[in-house]
């Protein structure tokens, strides 16, 4: 919480160095699972949150059978932009076994 704080006082005041930073930390402050990766991710999104928004996709490629049958992931389908770049980090994931196999 008091790092979203800090978040919120960064993007306020235009502390870009700050919020960079506090954004780092946030990252390793949050520990994401199936059930917060989504609000994580959407909250990342919604503020700008650059690291935190890599560390949420990362996370959901990285655990996508467990992601993508929680009820979690129905919010996700709130933004089409967020679904198609988690679909083209899972297509990076994926492509070189998909031209193996092909």
């Amino acid at each position: 919480d008091d790092l979203k704080c800090i978040l919120k006082a960064a993007d306020k005041y235009g502390f870009a160095g700050l919020k960079a930073e506090a954004d780092k930390w946030y990252v390793k402050a949050t520990k994401l699972s199936v059930k917060n990766v989504v609000d994580e991710l959407l909250y990342a999104d919604g503020n700008g949150h650059v690291a935190m928004k890599e560390a949420a996709i990362k996370f959901i490629v990285e655990n996508a059978e467990d992601v993508l049958s929680s009820d979690s992931y129905d919010e996700l389908h709130k933004s089409k932009r967020l679904i198609k770049e988690v679909m083209s980090a899972m297509r990076q994931k994926w492509k070189p076994l998909i031209q193996i196999s092909l």
